[in-house]
């Protein structure tokens, strides 16, 4: 994970992923007061939750949109394991794990192809965020011995009857919960709201009955997931046998991200 902390405070202008939604200038908008924040947060799935519970605490005010009725991404279904080096619970449980061993693995693993900027961004910021999880209350299970590269790394998320991952979620719910981070359900952003410079100074979004402006002062961060569940996007962006792949997550990763309404 890249780290949180950095990336709000250079001012969220930013988007997260490939954004082919529509724009709306400032001219077209009414603006509200009371739909005013700092960051307007695109998706309740984890990426999305962690945001907005680091915004809070620099201290500003976010607020989530979410397109279905509660968090339905695929972390639902996933495990929850997070591959990490140099943690708590490492030292704890007697591993001895390397930053340098750790990167050249996950190099080599991809064949060195992957892109040295990401993994050493994940490498260098992956032992704070663990921790900052478990300050979240996020309890992980034992390390267990598994193949490698994986080797004593994978942390997993104690699912207690749940998997691993939906575990997690119910934890970053329950942390925005307590910093009263408002998380709006049933709300699909169908626009990118632009002033006359063109920056993104918020979205507009389809409710249940009407469509509401939400402005952010700082920026939009789209954190709506992949596309998994797409198979027109799947066969234009992947292709090949990974086009034909049984749907093994939430039906509703659709990359309604990558294009528009």
């Amino acid at each position: 994970m890249v780290s949180r902390r950095n990336m709000l405070k250079t001012g969220l202008t930013a988007v997260f992923g490939a954004c082919a939604v529509q724009t709306a200038s400032a001219s077209e908008v009414q603006q509200k007061s009371q739909n005013n924040f700092d960051v307007v947060i695109l998706g309740a799935g984890t990426g999305g939750l962690v945001t907005a519970i680091e915004a809070a605490d620099l201290g500003l005010k976010p607020v989530v949109l979410e397109k279905m009725e509660c968090s339905a991404g695929n972390s639902l279904y996933a495990s929850g394991g997070i591959a990490a080096w140099g943690t708590s619970q490492q030292k704890e449980e007697g591993r001895n794990e390397t930053k340098e061993s750790f990167r050249e693995d996950m190099m080599k693993v991809s064949e060195y192809r992957a892109d040295p900027a990401l993994v050493g961004a994940y490498v260098n910021h992956i032992p704070e965020d663990f921790e900052w999880l478990k300050k979240q209350g996020v309890k992980f299970s034992k390390i267990g011995k598994k193949p490698w590269p994986l080797n004593y790394r994978m942390h997993n998320v104690d699912g207690q009857g749940l998997t691993g991952g939906a575990r997690l979620v119910r934890y970053l719910l329950e942390a925005c919960e307590k910093r009263n981070i408002p998380i709006i359900y049933n709300t699909k952003a169908i626009e990118l709201l632009t002033n006359d410079a063109g920056r993104v100074i918020g979205v507009r979004a389809q409710g249940d009955l009407h469509k509401t402006d939400y402005f952010a002062k700082d920026g939009v961060v789209i954190a709506t997931g992949g596309f998994s569940a797409n198979r027109e996007l799947l066969c234009r962006y992947m292709g090949g046998p990974l086009s034909r792949l049984v749907l093994r997550g939430s039906p509703y990763v659709t990359g309604d991200n990558l294009r528009p309404p």
